[in-house]
């Protein structure tokens, strides 16, 4: 708050009480000064040292992250002028100008660069109010490593709210973070409504082309479940599906309860559109599995692909009744069995 002084005219005849007025108004600003400053009478207020204090954390710190920056030159440190919070101290100091420390002839160790009262540096090999760390191997310095913290000066603070990028200037570095943040998770977003719309055009062109009965067709499984009702399964026909698509087989897949073996012929009729009953395979002319059956012998699972069925006759037609006839078994009381079928037009090569 401004203060106000009494002034005086010509004819006055109370000088003394406006200079008293005038001393007293002064005194109490420069108290109000002192007391701020720690300075006298103001012993449990909060003093300018305090403030350091709890503003740097009680360590010695950088102010700017450029302050008392060395930069190696042959034998020599070149520190940069800066300032910085001494903490043994409770003070700023600061270097208006380049210092150098030279290291020619010193023995070889780990020197640390301290700053001193007065904004000077030293090259010394104890800490004390370090700043930086250097190795000198007694004829080149290296590993030079920042020790003190760095706190944002008055440029850095009012550059970090600018974003080139974006080509904007933000009222604070928090408010820039925010616009970044929000940015991310925009791209972040149209990334993901990207990756959606490219999987819903794949999963179109997918059924498109299996459709049409293209290349890019899917696998169907088409298969029954064997079970012996908790006795060996037995021989004959365990059961017929009608597909309601075209295909290939390209192989077949069996997994059974328990190891033992099993023999499977699969037989195929050509029927009608549906309500029209299917029309049931003969085990013996409508037989597709030639002499190379679904086998599985000592084991609990068993699967064959393309070259397993090369000698079947593998065209599936649409409305189509396969049927599975169990001619050999031993052991097994439960078994699943499909047949892998790729939907559309016959191709010369498994798909993966």
């Amino acid at each position: 708050m401004p203060i106000t002084l009494r002034t005086y005219a010509s004819g006055d005849t109370d000088y003394i009480a406006k200079l008293n007025y005038n001393a007293a108004t002064v005194q109490a600003a420069i108290n109000a000064l002192e007391v701020l400053g720690g300075g006298g009478g103001g012993g449990d207020s909060a003093s300018v040292n305090a403030f350091f204090y709890n503003l740097f954390g009680g360590t010695t710190t950088l102010i700017g992250p450029n302050s008392f920056k060395p930069a190696i030159s042959g034998t020599t440190l070149i520190v940069a002028a800066g300032g910085a919070y001494l903490a043994s101290l409770g003070t700023v100091v600061n270097s208006l100008a380049p210092q150098t420390l030279t290291f020619a002839g010193q023995p070889a160790g780990t020197y640390y660069v301290n700053v001193n009262s007065l904004g000077g540096v030293t090259r010394d090999l104890a800490a004390a109010e370090e700043v930086y760390s250097v190795y000198w191997s007694g004829t080149a310095l290296s590993s030079l490593t920042r020790i003190a913290p760095a706190i944002f000066d008055g440029t850095e603070a009012n550059a970090a709210r600018i974003s080139t990028a974006l080509a904007t200037t933000y009222l604070t570095l928090d408010a820039r973070l925010e616009a970044s943040e929000l940015q991310l998770i925009a791209t972040a977003a149209l990334a993901a409504e990207a990756a959606n719309n490219a999987a819903e055009a794949l999963a179109q062109l997918y059924d498109l082309v299996a459709g049409e009965g293209g290349s890019l067709s899917r696998i169907r499984k088409v298969g029954l479940s064997l079970d012996g009702g908790g006795g060996v399964l037995t021989t004959g026909v365990k059961g017929a599906i009608q597909v309601d698509f075209e295909g290939v087989i390209i192989g077949w897949n069996i997994v059974a309860d328990q190891v033992g073996s099993i023999t499977i012929e699969v037989d195929r009729q050509a029927s009608g559109i549906p309500p029209i009953a299917p029309s049931m395979p003969d085990t013996t002319t409508d037989k597709i599995s030639a002499s190379a059956p679904i086998v599985m012998t000592s084991a609990q699972s068993a699967a064959i692909g393309m070259a397993g069925v090369s000698t079947w006759a593998t065209d599936i037609d649409k409305w189509d009744v396969l049927q599975f006839n169990v001619t050999a078994v031993t052991t097994l009381t439960k078994a699943t069995l499909y047949l892998r079928v790729q939907e559309g037009v016959a191709t010369t090569e498994e798909p993966p």
